[in-house]
C-alpha cells in the first residue's frame, strides 16, 4: 500500500484570521487554544497515511501543561497516540540539543513515547548532519513499518559518501 501526499496543515489551518474575540494577549485567553488547533489538525489529517509533526520546541517536557502559553511550541504525547490509534503513521522532527548527543537523544524520545504510548510497531529515528543536526522520530503503524524502514535505509545509503564529507544521515536508529 503506497503512502498518499496531501497537502500540509498548517497551509490549511492558516486561512483562520484572528479577530477581537479570540485575540488576547495576557494570561486569560491564548491565541488558539491548544485543543481546539488539535482537533482542527485532527480533522484536517483524517484522509492522511503519514502526518509529519513540526513543533518549534520538541516533545513535551516535565512539568509542561497544555493549558500553559508555551505549550503550543510542543507536541505532546497524548496527541501523538491519539493519530496513532487512528492507523496513521508519525514523523515528529524535534530539535536536539547540544548537551546529550544527538543520537542518545533520539533513543531516549522513543523510548519515552513507547513506554508511554501504545506503539503498533516498533519506531525508529534518523538523524540528519549537514550543518545543524536534525533528528526525525518515524512511529509507523505496521501497514506502512516495511515501507518506511527500507526508504530511510535506502536514503541514508544514497547520501553515504563513503566517508569522504562524513555521512550525513545516521541510521535507521532502533530501541
Amino acid at each position: 500500500m503506497g503512502l498518499q501526499a496531501q497537502a500540509p496543515v498548517s497551509d490549511q489551518l492558516s486561512d483562520e484570521q484572528p479577530t477581537s474575540e479570540n485575540v488576547c494577549h495576557g494570561k486569560n485567553k491564548s491565541t488558539c487554544p491548544r485543543t481546539d488547533w488539535f482537533q482542527t489538525a485532527f480533522e484536517a489529517t483524517a484522509e492522511c497515511d503519514l502526518v509529519f509533526l513540526d513543533p518549534d520546541n520538541g516533545i513535551e517536557c516535565a512539568n509542561l501543561r497544555p493549558t500553559q502559553g508555551k505549550s503550543r511550541k510542543y507536541v505532546f504525547r497524548c496527541e501523538v497516540g491519539k493519530l496513532i490509534e487512528r492507523g496513521q503513521s508519525i514523523v515528529v522532527y524535534p530539535h536536539p540539543h547540544f548537551r546529550v548527543p544527538a543520537e542518545a537523544q533520539v533513543r531516549q524520545h522513543l523510548r519515552i513515547l513507547a513506554d508511554q504510548i501504545e506503539l503498533p510497531d516498533r519506531p525508529f529515528g534518523v538523524l540528519f548532519h549537514r550543518s545543524v543536526c536534525r533528528a526525525f522520530l518515524i512511529l509507523p503503524v505496521q501497514k506502512h513499518y516495511a515501507t518506511l524502514l527500507e526508504r530511510t535505509k535506502e536514503l541514508v545509503q544514497k547520501w553515504d559518501d563513503g566517508g569522504k564529507a562524513g555521512p550525513h544521515f545516521t541510521g535507521p536508529i532502533l530501541i
